[in-house]
């Protein structure tokens, strides 16, 4: 298949209002989207809009991993595939995957559920009432009031953000692995499997955190997401549910050894940009 068809699939690359770039990064700030897709995701999805709109939107933009990994700041290649996946699975990137000799191609969407007018999402009460000027302040403070009563996440008539703003964190207040409850398990991962027939091993949410804190150059949860799998895909190599622990930091020790000083792989910027390393 080559690019063309590719991009005729998607119903060819669309037209594009000018700012389209800006508008693509406000929203997803709108919508909160780095809390679903993560900051790496958003920062991929922001660098492609303004790469299109370098090229006044006249083409998509096209890249090898090898190229995009220094580019982006991405530690590795395995962590530039797992933004781009979140990006993709959003609705917030469309990406063809290239072959040898020939670069993927990206361009930037926006979500069905997340084209919302494009008004501003700061501390401004004016800018989020739709009428300030027909409204009280007792109506204004009444309507800030009762965020709850929205449930579709916002409000489209005026582009008000409803959803809620995270807590800024500080310096003074306790880290998670301090507050964790030493036995609780982290949310989201199955037990690892160990040795023995049918025994397992729970990753507490104290350690998840304690090494979110240590190896932050690292995506921890999928790395140790990975760590899991080698062990289901190696049961002659798996640990006792004593040293699992032990395991997994030696684990997270050596993807992050693979690192340059930079964060990326050791590969030269000309080398990275220039000459197509490797399919993407």
């Amino acid at each position: 298949m080559t690019v063309n068809e590719g991009v005729q699939d998607f119903g060819g690359y669309p037209r594009r209002d000018q700012f389209f770039a800006h508008r693509v990064v406000r929203l997803m700030a709108k919508t909160c989207a780095a809390q679903q897709i993560g900051a790496d995701a958003c920062w991929l999805v922001t660098l492609i809009a303004h790469l299109e709109d370098s090229r006044r939107y006249k083409a998509p933009i096209r890249f090898y991993n090898a190229q995009l990994v220094p580019v982006g700041g991405f530690a590795n290649e395995k962590a530039l595939i797992r933004a781009r996946r979140r990006a993709i699975d959003a609705g917030w990137l469309r990406y063809i995957p290239g072959a040898k000799m020939r670069p993927g191609v990206y361009w930037t969407a926006i979500p069905a559920e997340a084209d919302l007018p494009d008004t501003p999402i700061d501390e401004d009460v004016d800018g989020c009432s739709g009428d300030s000027q027909s409204k009280s302040t007792e109506d204004e403070q009444d309507s800030l009031s009762k965020p709850a009563a929205k449930t579709a996440g916002n409000d489209r008539e005026s582009g008000c953000l409803l959803y809620p703003i995270p807590k800024p964190t500080s310096d003074s207040e306790p880290s998670q692995a301090k507050t964790s409850n030493p036995g609780e398990a982290a949310p989201g991962f199955d037990p690892f499997p160990c040795l023995g027939n049918g025994k397992t091993w729970v990753l507490p949410a104290v350690k998840l955190a304690e090494w979110s804190e240590t190896y932050k150059e690292l995506d921890v949860p999928e790395e140790l997401r990975v760590a899991r799998q080698w062990l289901i895909d190696n049961p002659s190599k798996r640990k006792t549910s004593a040293t699992m622990g032990r395991f997994l930091n030696g684990w997270l020790g050596r993807s992050r050894g693979s690192l340059s000083p930079t964060g990326c792989k050791s590969t030269s910027m000309e080398d990275s940009i220039y000459k197509p390393l490797k399919p993407a």
